[in-house]
């Protein structure tokens, strides 16, 4: 039950049914609660419950940064390699080394030799 007083403070009660026992009964307990307070503690208990609620927005802010930090790092590796063959590409190695390796080709002149684990490969 809560009554209200005459300085403003209210009170809460929590009546109890007088059960006798023995020599004693249980009393009445009230109990004093003032309405700054009762504001105050509801503000406070808010307050940290959006600070949790921020600071997982940040820890998840932050894990979503550093994935995409190691994604950047391979992007550029990646990025890297593909310049230097660009290089090569220009330069012309590129497609001679494709010719020789992939393509089986020979310059005039050359003869062509296949290693004996290619050859038994190329058997089956």
């Amino acid at each position: 039950m809560i009554r209200p007083t005459v300085r403003g403070e209210t009170y809460l009660s929590t009546e109890t049914s007088k059960i006798s026992k023995g020599n004693g009964s249980k009393k009445r307990r009230v109990i004093k609660v003032k309405p700054r307070a009762f504001v105050f503690g509801f503000v406070a208990l808010y307050l940290l419950v959006n600070i949790f609620r921020m600071q997982f927005a940040i820890w998840d802010l932050n894990k979503q940064l550093d994935a995409s930090r190691e994604l950047k790092k391979d992007a550029l590796a990646h990025q890297e390699i593909l310049r230097k063959e660009l290089q090569d590409a220009e330069k012309g190695k590129h497609v001679e080394r494709i010719a020789r390796e992939q393509l089986g080709l020979v310059k005039p002149g050359e003869s062509l030799i296949i290693p004996e684990k290619s050859a038994e490969f190329i058997n089956d």
